[in-house]
């Protein structure tokens, strides 16, 4: 079923690992990021309207929507700062030329920063 994050808890299925290379775990520290950045107000801005989305719309739309796009970015930006030449990102989208679901975030073409 994937994972979710509460404040500084991630918590999810077996395929998840505290691990810079693990796509769940990239995703979800993501949302911890945006959460400590946010304090209460975490859960009215991302954490409900997420919710609320994912409950009507398909995995396939849900991982397009901003706040899932967000984690992603907030995610990627955080690995490729704290670990040099870091080119592990898996799984998530980022960015690619001409999809308009995601043209508010920085461009980067397969998990990887462009020159």
């Amino acid at each position: 079923w994937g994972a979710i994050t509460f404040g500084n808890n991630i918590i999810g299925d077996r395929n998840i690992e505290a691990l810079p290379d693990n796509y769940l775990f990239q995703h979800e520290y993501g949302h911890y990021l945006r959460s400590k950045e946010s304090g209460p107000g975490y859960f009215f801005e991302y954490g409900i309207p997420s919710l609320l989305y994912a409950a009507w719309h398909t995995p396939e739309e849900h991982q397009y929507y901003w706040t899932e796009l967000d984690a992603n970015k907030t995610a990627f930006i955080y690995f490729d700062q704290e670990y040099s030449n870091y080119s592990d990102w898996k799984g998530h989208p980022l960015f690619e030329n001409g999809d308009s679901r995601n043209n508010f975030y920085p461009v980067i073409k397969y998990g990887r920063r462009r020159p």
